[in-house]
C-alpha cells in the first residue's frame, strides 16, 4: 500500500509538472502570459484548454516605459484573468530576455494554454518611470477573444508606438494613444519556433483576433 501511495504521489506531480509545460518557455524563466488564477479547485486537462500566442513590445525601444500589459478576462468563469505582461526593468520578477532587442524594437512573444472558452480585452496599461503610474487604455466595446481546444487563437502583436514611429504594415492604432496592435501571425509563429525549436502551435487552424477586428473597422 505505501508503494502505491508513493507511485500515486509520483504519477500526479509527473502529470502536472507536464500539464504546466504546456505553457512554460524554459525551466525557472518567467513567462509573458500570466495565470492570475480563478475558481479555486478546478483541475483542466490538456483536451479541455486551447493555444493562445502573440507578442508585445515597445517600438522603437523605448527605456523611459517600465513595462506594459494586456488583460484577458474570461466571460465564463468569473475572476479568471490572463495577463500579457513585458517590462523593460531586468531587475523585476517577471523580466525575461527579449526575442528581439533593437534600435528599432524590443519585442517579447508569448504561447499558452489556457482554458477554452470566451474572453474579452477589455483594456491594456502602460506604465512610465514611475512605476506605479499606470495609464490604462480602455476598449468599449471589448475585444472578443474565443479559444477552442483545437484551435489557436493569435492575439496580435501589441506595440508601444508613438505616433512619429508608426511601424509598416496592417495595423490598427488605438485613437488619442501611443498604443498599436499589427498584424503578424506568420513572424510571430517564427520567432516562438526559433525560442521553442518547435512552434507550439502546430498544424492547429489559427483564429486571428485582431485580424478580425481590422475587417470589422477598428473599436
Amino acid at each position: 500500500m505505501a508503494k502505491f501511495l508513493r507511485f500515486r504521489r509520483l504519477f500526479l506531480v509527473a502529470s502536472v509538472v507536464g500539464l504546466a509545460g504546456c505553457a512554460a518557455v524554459s525551466p525557472g524563466e518567467p513567462d509573458i502570459l500570466i495565470d492570475r488564477g480563478g475558481p479555486p479547485g478546478i483541475s483542466l486537462s490538456v483536451e479541455r484548454t486551447g493555444v493562445l500566442f502573440g507578442s508585445i513590445g515597445f517600438a522603437p525601444r523605448d527605456l523611459s516605459v517600465s513595462a506594459m500589459s494586456v488583460q484577458l478576462r474570461s466571460l465564463e468563469a468569473k475572476g479568471h484573468l490572463y495577463e500579457v505582461f513585458a517590462t523593460n526593468r531586468a531587475q523585476h520578477v517577471y523580466w525575461r530576455e527579449p526575442d528581439v532587442d533593437t534600435e528599432a524594437q524590443r519585442l517579447w512573444v508569448f504561447a499558452g494554454r489556457v482554458p477554452a472558452g470566451r474572453y474579452e480585452i477589455a483594456g491594456a496599461g502602460v506604465r512610465g518611470a514611475n512605476v506605479r503610474d499606470v495609464r490604462w487604455i480602455r476598449f468599449k466595446p471589448a475585444i472578443p477573444v474565443t479559444v477552442t481546444a483545437d484551435g489557436a487563437a493569435y492575439l496580435g502583436r501589441w506595440q508601444y508606438s508613438p505616433a512619429v514611429d508608426t511601424p509598416e504594415g496592417p495595423q490598427l492604432r488605438v485613437p488619442g494613444t501611443d498604443l498599436v496592435l499589427r498584424d503578424t501571425p506568420e513572424e510571430d509563429q517564427a520567432i516562438l519556433a526559433r525560442r521553442r525549436s518547435e512552434s507550439p502551435i502546430g498544424h492547429r487552424a489559427i483564429d486571428d483576433v485582431l485580424r478580425d477586428l481590422l475587417q470589422q473597422g477598428g473599436t
